[in-house]
């Protein structure tokens, strides 16, 4: 990491973990799968771990894609040690693994997904996997132009749209 200010720090992660949401038990985290479910806006939900924090202080597009999403959700272990030591409770893990498939799998139901992820074999092996439990999916890789990804939505309109691209490019398209 570059030289970074201890200031710098300081606020970064006061803001990043300003705008958390967490939720301190199984009911919450339903409750805000329900709300997704329920939410006919557009949603932009991100995930904070510890590589993002390191990520959001070098760079600054990223910084604010996070930090301007809809939803930032803690992922992992080194965030939550850090609340607990600022003596902040963490809630539950809302980590992309876990909560992902169960987002696909809720707004399926409901409308059409896209997946845009990194290396073609993955999006299509994920695709796949989708197609298998009676999910149809559009999908693209992670090298083509922001354009390419906005001009598939507006074709598509896909109810739910899964960036799959790694860290921070997904953040930044978002």
């Amino acid at each position: 990491m570059s030289q970074v200010n201890r200031q710098t720090v300081k606020s970064t992660w006061q803001s990043l973990i300003g705008r958390l949401n967490t939720c301190l038990s199984n009911s919450e985290r339903k409750a805000l799968l329900d709300l997704f479910q329920s939410n006919s806006q557009a949603t932009v939900v991100s995930f904070l771990n510890a590589h993002a924090c390191n990520l959001a202080l070098e760079q600054p597009d990223f910084y604010e894609a996070i930090l301007n999403s809809d939803y930032l959700l803690r992922d992992g272990f080194g965030v939550e040690l850090h609340l607990l030591l600022r003596r902040i409770q963490p809630g539950i893990n809302l980590n992309g693994t876990d909560l992902i498939p169960e987002i696909i799998q809720r707004l399926s139901e409901v409308g059409a997904v896209s997946l845009f992820g990194a290396e073609p074999k993955n999006v299509k092996a994920a695709q796949d996997k989708l197609e298998q439990q009676g999910i149809t999916v559009n999908v693209m890789d992670g090298y083509q132009s922001d354009e390419a990804y906005i001009n598939h939505a507006l074709t598509f309109r896909p109810k739910l749209i899964v960036l799959g691209m790694g860290m921070p490019k997904q953040e930044v398209l978002s």
